[in-house]
């Protein structure tokens, strides 16, 4: 039997992962009052909230400048919640149904499955960040800002690949992980500079969310949200270079991951206990 290609597993998975989500479009409807009611909330927040970092913002610092600062954000916050739950709800079904250890018997790109898996996914969300999109260019009044702010967003989504097969494969070698996943998120999101600006951390919390790639892409975006105005944590060049060299580091760790994963499969199984 002729091996497949990685290209085609992987165009194989996102056209299997779209029919499940044709088939299943109550998750959709779901995931989608989801983010409509964040941005309801925050919107009701950038009313009521400051930032001393927006305050020194010239220009830009209109009473809608919260709002546009938690929405900027969650241009991010909806593919880093796509790469760390998605994989793993993945994998976890498949244990369950026992499939997992069919797919990896079987002579194929057990990476480009993976990958194809949070690929898929991200594709579904581009239609959050559409309206997500539409609203930052709106209160921030963006024109040449825009190329810029969706190569951050695609670059942050191409990494966030790399750490969804990270989390797939930690899943497959310690079956129950959605409590490391529930804290990487608070990581990602929260220590990253989500919701709040990483500038106004004390000294020892911003050192720390300086270990997380995220962290300079939530500052990149901001940086373009308003337009050049925002203080970023380094020089906008090494933020850049920082963001660009997550995205093979990822994609070694999760290589590396995945010799692991294949030596456990043919020494302990796949099965789920």
């Amino acid at each position: 039997m002729r091996q497949p290609s990685a290209l085609t597993v992987f165009t194989a998975t996102i056209l299997k992962e779209f029919r499940i989500f044709i088939r299943y479009r109550a998750n959709f409807i779901g995931a989608f009052y989801q983010v409509a009611l964040m941005v309801f909330a925050f919107y009701i927040f950038g009313n009521a909230l400051s930032f001393r970092t927006l305050t020194s913002i010239e220009g830009t610092a209109r009473a809608n400048s919260v709002f546009l600062f938690f929405i900027s954000g969650i241009l991010l916050v909806i593919m880093i919640d796509v790469a760390l739950w998605v994989p793993l709800n993945t994998v976890t079904n498949d244990l369950y149904n026992g499939t997992l250890e069919y797919l990896y018997s079987t002579p194929f790109s057990r990476y480009a499955y993976f990958s194809g898996t949070v690929a898929a996914a991200a594709l579904q969300r581009v239609l959050f960040l559409a309206p997500m999109l539409a609203l930052v260019i709106y209160f921030g009044e963006l024109q040449k800002e825009i190329g810029l702010l969706l190569l951050v967003v695609f670059l942050t989504a191409l990494s966030l690949i790399g750490v969804g097969i990270i989390v797939a494969l930690s899943a497959i070698l310690w079956k129950e992980t959605s409590g490391i996943v529930q804290i990487l998120g608070m990581l990602f999101q929260f220590i990253a500079g989500a919701f709040i600006p990483v500038q106004s951390f004390p000294n020892t919390v911003k050192i720390f969310a300086f270990l997380f790639p995220q962290t300079f892409a939530y500052d990149l975006t901001r940086y373009y949200t308003f337009q050049g105005n925002w203080p970023t944590l380094l020089p906008v060049l090494w933020e850049w270079l920082i963001l660009i060299f997550s995205v093979p580091f990822y994609i070694l760790v999760s290589l590396l991951l995945l010799k692991k994963v294949e030596k456990h499969s043919k020494t302990s199984g796949l099965h789920l206990i």
